[in-house]
């Protein structure tokens, strides 16, 4: 399943609840204050820079694989 990928700055300018329905689709649970808007905005931010790392592993894997078939 794929989500959107949200930058900071629209993240800022959701209220604390829509904030919360991300995180909960996403299945991101931040640590510390959970009253305060910025503390979901970097969890929300967190989450998705450890996935786009998965990905770009699993690409830069693919291309190696690619390469050693082709020699």
């Amino acid at each position: 399943m794929t989500h959107p990928t949200y930058t900071q700055q629209a993240l800022c300018r959701y209220n604390l609840p829509r904030l919360k329905r991300i995180a909960a689709e996403l299945g991101v649970t931040p640590t510390g204050d959970k009253r305060g808007a910025d503390t979901w905005v970097n969890a929300i931010i967190t989450h998705q820079s450890t996935q786009l790392q998965k990905v770009d592993n699993q690409a830069l894997a693919q291309a190696e694989l690619d390469n050693y078939i082709a020699d």
